[in-house]
């Protein structure tokens, strides 16, 4: 086992972490974008800094490492690259704005990617878990919200095992839990004006 410890928000993660790894010459069948950070609060509240973060982690360097992934996986004709979005994704975020956002592209750019490379060996999904018991509220300061206080939180062990089983079903958007595939299949049914009045009071504290 390596492992590599790098902070990826810096500018230079990229190229720091790909040369590490062409030190050490895998085989790479897999590759999970799976960094992430978000913030919770009123969009002039949260710091230029924060919010900036939030993209060169969720945008940036996923990007850079899908990039990266797809061209290896070219090279040997096959591999999965799975990338971390959220059901945050599938729809606008007050009160996460920027966070939900990133998300957004996440899901948009890994379905694309699918529709480039299903025919040439790579399969490429994404992963859209809902709220999930972790460090991640506590860290963006969510844990107040109706999306999470006094909630039964999915484990990450079932999303991980949720994620693993579709992958090799070659599903390209992956969502854990009954109740988050009703509300991903049902969203689209709603104006607009409702899914954000929706999404509004889940993300309010309560």
């Amino acid at each position: 086992m390596h492992i590599i410890c790098q902070d990826l928000t810096q500018k230079d993660a990229f190229k720091k972490v790909s040369a590490q790894i062409k030190k050490l010459k895998p085989t790479i069948d897999i590759f999970i974008n799976n960094a992430g950070i978000g913030k919770y609060g009123a969009f002039d509240k949260i710091t230029q800094e924060e919010e900036l973060k939030m993209i060169e982690l969720n945008v940036v360097a996923l990007t850079q490492f899908s990039r990266w992934a797809v061209q290896e996986f070219a090279q040997q004709g096959h591999g999965y690259l799975l990338n971390v979005a959220s059901m945050a994704g599938m729809l606008p975020g007050p009160l996460m704005a920027v966070y939900y956002a990133t998300k957004a592209y996440v899901l948009s750019f890994t379905e694309a990617l699918y529709e480039e490379y299903k025919d040439k060996g790579i399969h490429v999904a994404a992963l859209c878990p809902g709220a999930t018991e972790s460090e991640f509220q506590a860290r963006a300061g969510q844990q107040n919200s109706g999306l999470v206080k006094n909630k039964k939180l999915m484990s990450a062990a079932r999303v991980a095992q949720v994620a693993y089983e579709d992958l090799f079903r070659r599903k390209v958007v992956i969502v854990p839990g009954i109740k988050n595939k009703i509300l991903a299949a049902s969203i689209r049914f709603f104006p607009r004006k409702w899914v954000r009045s929706f999404s509004m009071q889940l993300n309010r504290e309560k």
